[in-house]
């Protein structure tokens, strides 16, 4: 299952990592969310576990998905 919406890019904010993510095909800044280990992604079930440097580490219906971040 793809998910629905595409990471951004990684935000330090306060010395705090987020991970910037926005619904697919948006086009204006203010669709932008940020998030961090432990939210959710706005309008889905997809719960962000953890986020290091190169992925992103997601639980979904009882299941663990790892997204890659780029460079």
């Amino acid at each position: 299952m793809p998910p629905p919406f595409s990471i951004v890019g990684v935000e330090y904010r306060g010395g705090e990592r987020f991970l910037s993510v926005a619904p697919p095909g948006s086009t204006q800044l203010s669709q932008l969310n940020l998030i961090r280990p432990g939210d959710m992604v706005a309008g889905s079930n997809w719960q962000l576990n953890s986020l290091d440097d190169s992925r992103a580490l997601f639980s979904i219906n009882g299941s663990t998905r790892i997204l890659p971040l780029r460079p």
